[in-house]
Parts: structure tokens; C-alpha cells; sequence
């Protein structure tokens, strides 16, 4: 999911009063679950942004659009006070009838007021809503309200990320309705500018916590000024940069060479795209399409733009080959003078952005920018906080391109072994999270379940109490070697994946040719066997990969004592798995 705002491309102002000398309107969510509290802290909030407005000025340039499964008008501020709850959840409706689309439409800013219990098919219909209704080029506020829970990962973000993916001007606040607090979960465009000097937004994803996040009042949000809208078609997606783009010109691949490369070379627009394109909400049939022509485009940047990259490699590997193959005598001064020049290579600028190191979305764009060397971004990348390694591209790096940088990281003096290796067995991880998502994919989901409970559990044969008959009895595996999984579906025997992961050398024998990580293995495998079982279709892999990061997380929290297989993996003892996993199959069936 991304959390790291793109700086406005001087935007034409177009008011010089801030929010509160535009036409804005304000999309109240009344539906049920708004009832007390909730729809309470909705009216207190109208008042606020209303504040600075005399009532002539308010009735003149706002309205209120109050909606729960139906429309329920546009009515002006004055009349806040009178809202109540009502039935159903659809915010398609406010975009559905006549009068209340086309007072969005004339807005220059509109607000969406939601407690986010909404179904996720009327997410993507209200989301393909947005950009045929045109409005997807107006600076946007979302305001998600409800209480505090253990992390605002759990809060019900879809809505609002069905907006922020289209809006190149939008703020995604949480109003919690206990405190009152204004809390920050994504912003981007104009709505930077809330952010304090030398700072930068808090990466959102399954590890945020609340005291991570900037917090923000109604009186900042309102002196905030944001650009006229942008007027778009249906299928179009306003860029980072400030250029249009017809996302349909990619699946029907009608770009021409020079903008194809164009493109490529901006990494956050294609990140933009792919966010766009999740949550409109295609049919299947559509939705393996885009994903099919944005692989391509990322395999072909990736392929075009690690040329450097792999020459650093040529020489991780050279040195490699002179090791094993020549007189040590011969290698003393080439060797030195090899890693030498892979270490001031790499000091070089702009090489991280061009691996792809920071696509939006990623903790690392706040942090790696086109100037900084390759080096700096990998201490950056290896040394940092865990909430960086839950969504960080190396993890999704085709093996090639990750093991260059993993052995580029072991020449740093100040970057660790055992962070290299924590990266490594993450790495290794998301392979086998990749390739059970590969097998449901060719064989469906109860084909892929099956393959997976048979790799955990151990089946045997014992005769029953009266000695009748024979039946058979499930044991659950609490510490698989990686060796077990050679020849299975997770790395089959033609595979050259193994050969690839010794090359990172120390590393990799730690985890290969030890039992340290066989009780976390376990752990992971039989996790993901909670998590994939039955019929549903899982599509992407890396998401996959987090909400398995996020479930051993929240098992570590549900007892003392328990390690997080993904960064201590090898500090899980048996004993420590056989809770763990206990716990998960129970949390499975709850």
C-alpha cells in the first residue's frame, strides 16, 4: 500500500484562502453504523471546516451531500445539524443521481466523511464511479471515522484508497471519534505541505503504530491551497510529473517507443498506475491483463536498467571464480582491487532509483532520492526499522537483481552480517510465497492447499484401541530443514533456485546447512497453510507476503516469549513453534 507523499509540481492556486475559499462539498456517510457517536464526530467536523466561513459565505460556496444507500440530496451547511442515521452503505449513490454529481463536478474540492463499513464490490464500483464521473481530477479530503484499534493498519481503508489512487491532490485522515485527534494515513500533492520541516510521513502499512503517525488539526487542514481541478476522461491517471496518461493505451499497447521509455524512466508513475488499476476492480479476465502488460513493463525496466547493476555482479562473481579456481597467491592483489571497485562503484549517484529501489508506496521513497549513492541507499535498506523490511522492493527483486545488491551490502563495513542475513531469509521466504501463489494459479486454490498440508503435516498409519482396523493420524511438523522442500512444488527439482541463494555466500549457509531456521520454516509454512486453505484465489504474491508478516506478528503479541519468525527466524526454538503454530490454527478457525 503506498505512504509517501509526492512535493506538488507548482500547482495553480486556485483560491488564495485556503480550503475555505473554495466550492467545496462535503459527502456525509449517514448509513446505519454511523448512528451516535460516529455521525456525532461527522457534524462537529462540518462545524470546524465551516469555522472560518461567515453563514452567507458557507451557504454560498459549500454543500452537504448526506448519503447512506441512497442520496439524500444536497443540502446547505446550516442544515448539518439536522442529519440522521439511516440504512444501507453505497457511496455510488451521491454519484448515481443527477443533481448531486454535477454539484461535485462544479466543486473545487470535495470531501468524502465515511466509517468505512462498506463492501468491498461497492468499493470498486464506486471507485470506476470516480473517474467516469470525471471528478478523480479534484483535490480530495478523506476523513475516516471510528475508534482507535490496536493499529490503523486494521482500520477499514479501502474507501479511501479508492480515492487517493486517482487524486493527484489528497489528504487520508483518521478522525478518532474518542479523542477527537486527526491522525495522517496517507497524503500526497498539495496536502504535503502539512507536513513539518525536515519530516516525512509515516510509512502505512501492517507494522504503523499510532504514535508513528502526524497528527494534524481542522484549522491546518483548512489553510491548505490546492490547484484548480484537472478535468479527465474516464480511463485517464494524472501523474506524479503532471502529465496525463490513457491508461488504455497500456493494455492495448498503443504507446509509442519514445513514451514507453519515458515511462520506464519514472518509476513513480508506473507505481500510480498499478495502485489505479487495483482498485478499480477489473474482472478477472481484464484484471490478469493489466497485469500481464504492467509485469512486462517492470520486468523490461528492471532488465534495461541493471545493466550497471550486473557488471557489480560480474565482479561479485569473479572474485568468486578466482577463490575456487586459482593459486591464492595470484588472487591476493586482484581480489582486494575487485571488491575496491565494487565498494566506490557503488558510491556512485542516482544507481538506487535506477534498480528501482524506491517505487511509491515503499518506506524507502522518503528516504532514497536520485542523488543518493547506491551505498547510502543499501545501509538505509539493511539497517533498517522492521516496519522498512515489511514492504521493501528487495524483497520482490527477480533473484538476479537481489543478490547483486546482497553481496554489493556484505563489502559495507558498516552494514552487519546478520542484517545481510535476515534479508536473505526473507528473501528466501517470499520465493516460496511466490511459488505457492504460482500453483494456485495453474492448478486452483484446493489443488494448491492440498500440496501445501501434505508438506506440514506428517500421515500415519496405527491400529485403533480394539485392534479393528487401521486409521490414520495428522501430525503437524514443528521444524522442516529447507532440504525437505527440494524436489517439491516450492522449489522443483529443475530449479536452479538453491544454486542462486548459495551465492550469497555466508548468509545463505546459515540457514541451508544449520538447524537455526527450521523451527521458523515450519512456522511460516504451516501459517501460510492458515492462510490459503479453502477456495479463495490468491493473485498477488507480495500481498500474500504481508498479511503473512502481519499474522506472525500479531501472534507474537498474543503471548510472552514468542519469537517473530521473520526477523529473529533463527532464535524460534521447537518449543516456540509448536505455540505459535498451536496459535494459528486456532486463530484459523476463530
Amino acid at each position: 500500500m503506498p505512504s509517501t507523499p509526492d512535493r506538488p509540481m507548482h500547482p495553480k492556486i486556485a483560491a488564495n484562502f485556503g480550503l475555505r475559499g473554495l466550492r467545496d462539498r462535503l459527502r456525509v456517510d449517514v448509513s446505519g453504523s454511523t448512528r451516535g457517536r460516529i455521525l456525532d464526530e461527522e457534524k462537529r467536523s462540518i462545524n470546524l471546516l465551516m469555522g472560518g466561513l461567515k453563514p452567507a459565505e458557507s451557504n454560498t460556496q459549500s454543500r452537504v451531500i448526506p448519503w447512506d444507500g441512497r442520496c439524500l440530496g444536497v443540502v446547505h451547511p446550516q442544515q448539518t445539524p439536522f442529519l440522521t442515521p439511516g440504512a444501507g452503505t453505497d457511496p455510488s449513490v451521491v454519484l448515481e443521481d443527477a443533481v448531486a454529481r454535477r454539484a461535485l463536478q462544479e466543486a473545487s474540492l470535495w470531501f468524502l466523511m465515511t466509517d468505512g463499513f462498506i463492501e468491498k464490490p461497492l468499493i470498486n464500483k464506486f471507485a470506476n464511479a470516480i473517474s467516469k464521473t470525471g471528478i478523480h481530477g479534484t483535490a480530495s479530503v478523506i476523513i475516516l471515522y471510528g475508534y482507535r484499534v490496536q493499529s490503523p493498519y486494521d482500520c477499514n481503508v479501502s474507501v479511501g484508497l479508492s480515492v487517493f489512487a486517482v487524486a493527484p491532490h489528497c489528504i487520508f485522515l483518521f478522525h478518532d471519534v474518542k479523542s477527537g485527534d486527526l491522525y495522517v494515513l496517507q497524503a500526497k500533492g498539495s496536502f504535503t505541505t502539512l507536513l513539518p520541516e525536515h519530516a516525512r510521513f509515516t510509512p502505512f502499512g501492517p507494522t504503523t503504530r499510532w504514535q508513528d503517525l502526524i497528527r494534524i488539526t481542522y484549522e491546518d487542514l483548512s489553510r491548505v491551497q490546492v490547484p484548480q481541478p484537472t478535468r479527465l476522461s474516464a480511463d485517464a491517471v494524472l501523474l506524479p510529473g503532471g502529465k496525463t496518461l490513457d491508461m488504455t493505451s497500456l493494455y492495448s499497447d498503443t504507446l509509442s517507443k519514445e513514451e514507453t521509455i519515458e515511462l520506464l524512466a519514472d518509476y513513480s508513475a508506473l507505481d500510480v498506475i498499478l495502485l489505479a488499476a487495483k482498485t478499480r476492480g477489473r474482472d478477472q479476465d481484464v484484471k490478469q491483463l493489466w497485469e500481464d502488460k504492467l509485469g512486462e513493463v517492470y520486468g523490461h525496466r528492471f532488465r534495461d536498467s541493471i545493466v550497471f547493476l550486473v557488471f557489480l555482479s560480474t565482479l561479485c562473481t569473479t572474485i568468486e571464480d578466482l577463490v575456487d579456481g586459482a593459486i591464492q597467491s595470484e588472487c591476493q592483489t586482484l581480489m582486494p582491487s575487485l571488491e575496491w571497485c565494487c565498494r566506490e562503484l557503488s558510491k556512485l549517484p542516482g544507481i538506487s532509483t535506477m534498480a528501482g529501489l524506491t517505487p511509491v508506496g515503499s518506506p524507502l521513497l522518503g528516504v532514497v532520492n536520485d542523488t543518493m549513492p547506491l551505498q547510502q541507499a543499501l545501509r538505509v535498506t539493511f539497517q533498517g526499522f522492521q516496519s522498512t523490511i515489511h514492504q521493501s522492493p528487495l524483497l520482490e527483486y527477480p533473484i538476479d537483481g537481489f543478490l547483486v545488491l546482497v553481496r554489493l551490502a556484505g563489502l559495507m563495513e558498516d552494514v552487519s552480517p546478520e542484517d545481510v542475513e535476515r534479508f536473505v531469509w526473507m528473501r528466501l521466504l517470499h520465493y516460496l510465497a511466490e511459488q505457492h501463489v504460482q500453483l494456485q494459479k495453474k492448478a486452483g486454490p484446493g489443488e494448491a492447499s492440498t500440496a501445501l498440508q501434505n508438506l506440514v503435516n506428517k500421515q500415519t498409519e496405527t491400529s485403533n484401541e480394539r485392534g479393528a482396523g487401521i486409521e490414520a493420524i495428522t501430525d503437524r511438523c514443528y521444524a522442516v530443514p529447507l532440504s525437505a522442500l527440494d524436489g517439491t512444488y516450492l522449489i522443483p527439482s529443475d530449479s536452479d533456485i538453491l544454486e542462486q541463494f548459495l551465492r550469497t555466500g555466508s548468509p545463505y549457509s546459515a540457514i541451508a546447512d544449520t538447524d537455526k531456521y527450521h523451527a521458523a520454516l515450519a512456522v511460516f509454512l504451516h501459517l501460510m497453510a492458515t492462510l490459503t486453505e479453502g477456495s479463495q484465489q490468491i493473485w498477488d504474491d507480495g500481498d500474500l507476503f504481508v498479511k503473512l508478516q502481519y499474522r506472525a506478528d500479531k501472534l507474537c503479541r498474543t503471548e510472552d516469549g514468542l519469537r517473530d519468525i521473520f526477523f529473529e527466524g533463527k532464535l524460534v526454538d521447537e518449543k516456540g513453534a509448536v505455540r505459535l503454530i498451536t496459535a494459528a490454527y486456532e486463530v484459523a478457525v476463530a
